[in-house]
């Protein structure tokens, strides 16, 4: 019995699907993967992919989606950070907000955390003489003096100081966190794009920066924060060495239509940025993709796997009855989605297991009277 596995079934009783048991539970996925390590190559080969938009209502499978593209992006050793945005703390809009968050979120392998991941760079000579040579090249940025200060440190193995220096604060985004002055914007959008070149130059090819409910666009405070946030996106698509994808609704193409259609009457016109989003809108050039639907010849696999990682988890065998029942509640919901199928197997062979745990208690009390 796996604990691993334990943990998954846990989170799929809430219909989560842990990165660990992705590769096992996605099915249907071989059209998306080929068009996942396509970008995944991009992002590697130093060229501008495209940004990707994952288009579909709750509970389509867009969540899974985007898991599935982290795990794809940390198998191949990419750092990785997942944002769900909202309108209020972390919006598009504020990018100050969200390069604090993506250094904290960020992941390659089993470091999590910017801090974590610079301290594994600082702590191997090589890749500390790269991130040194790095910090002198203009990609660099703002991160130029702390990475330089913090190699040097590291150089003279003063690593006892290194965790406490305030050169964390600009590498972190704690300078940039606290306030939401406009000025503040542009800083942060070149950070992030800093970050994506500093791990290039180290060797792990680029960063994947993955925004779920990105259709929370729509309840910034007027279509001026809109052409904030279309800056905020335009900067991060077309930089090299950084792949975005944003999961959306169809309210993310009617607040992006609508804005369109005011944007003449407002007195305030985009920038290059924004600019580009709205007319790769306009003109459909963007890569939009769907979750992949579960087709019914892929309903019985995706039940078998399930129950195979359940009894992986716990020794206990599904019944055929346990699993009918589950497809065909499945079948008769308007909403058939994968996570929704996952979450009804689950209850299904939690509820017989409990059943025959029952069974066991009772036939011992017959046996002992």
């Amino acid at each position: 019995m796996s604990l691993d596995k334990r943990a998954a079934i846990r989170r799929l009783r809430t219909g989560v699907v842990p990165a660990w048991a992705l590769e096992d539970l996605s099915v249907a996925y071989d059209e998306i993967r080929k068009r996942v390590d396509s970008r995944l190559e991009d992002t590697l080969e130093g060229r501008r992919p495209r940004p990707l938009f994952i288009a579909g209502e709750w509970g389509a499978g867009k969540t899974h989606l985007i898991s599935f593209i982290q795990a794809s992006a940390r198998k191949l050793g990419v750092p990785c950070a997942v944002v769900t945005l909202d309108a209020s703390g972390l919006s598009l809009n504020k990018p100050q907000r969200l390069y604090a968050q993506i250094a904290n979120v960020i992941g390659v392998e089993a470091h999590v955390g910017l801090r974590s991941v610079l301290n594994r760079l600082l702590r191997n000579t090589e890749q500390r003489r790269t991130l040194a040579k790095f910090a002198g090249r203009t990609e660099a940025g703002e991160l130029a003096w702390p990475l330089a200060f913090l190699c040097s440190l590291a150089d003279r193995g003063e690593d006892l100081v290194l965790d406490d220096h305030y050169a964390w604060s600009v590498i972190l985004g704690l300078d940039l966190n606290w306030a939401d002055y406009s000025y503040k914007r542009r800083p942060a959008i070149n950070r992030v794009i800093a970050l994506s070149h500093m791990f290039a130059a180290v060797g792990l090819g680029g960063m994947v920066l993955l925004f779920d409910e990105t259709e929370t666009i729509d309840q910034l405070y007027n279509i001026r924060s809109r052409l904030t946030a279309y800056s905020t996106i335009g900067s991060w698509s077309h930089a090299k060495h950084l792949w975005t994808v944003f999961g959306i609704t169809e309210r993310f193409g009617r607040t992006v239509e609508g804005d369109l259609f005011r944007l003449p009457e407002v007195g305030s016109s985009p920038d290059e940025h924004a600019a580009r989003v709205l007319k790769g809108w306009r003109t459909e050039s963007f890569e939009v993709a769907k979750p992949p639907e579960i087709a019914e010849k892929f309903v019985a696999e995706v039940a078998a796997r399930v129950a195979r990682l359940y009894q992986e988890a716990y020794g206990v065998r599904a019944t055929a009855a346990a699993l009918t029942k589950a497809i065909q509640d499945w079948r008769t919901n308007p909403v058939r989605n994968p996570r929704r199928l996952i979450r009804r197997l689950v209850e299904e062979i939690d509820d017989g297991r409990e059943l025959s745990l029952g069974q066991v208690i009772q036939a011992h009390g017959r046996r002992s009277s």
